[in-house]
């Protein structure tokens, strides 16, 4: 992963990063929305995610709705 992201330029490295980071995958990570950050708490909420058609919908299972909390300082 550290090869991948060493090789990624701009925006894409950047998400590999918050990816690799997070565990988000990449239909989530398309989904996100700055609604979906809480700063005071340091939480990602991961409420939708995007399909290979660019159509944004639920996760497919209950366990895809989730919150991440970060361990560091955000």
């Amino acid at each position: 992963m550290r090869q991948l992201i060493a090789l990624a330029e701009g925006e894409f490295r950047a998400e590999l990063m918050f990816a690799a980071a997070t565990g988000v995958r990449a239909g989530e990570l398309h989904a996100l929305r700055w609604r979906h950050v809480d700063f005071d708490r340091c939480e990602l909420s991961i409420e939708s995610r995007v399909d290979s058609y660019g159509n944004e919908d639920m996760p497919k299972t209950v366990a895809g709705l989730r919150t991440i909390r970060s361990g560091r300082a955000c």
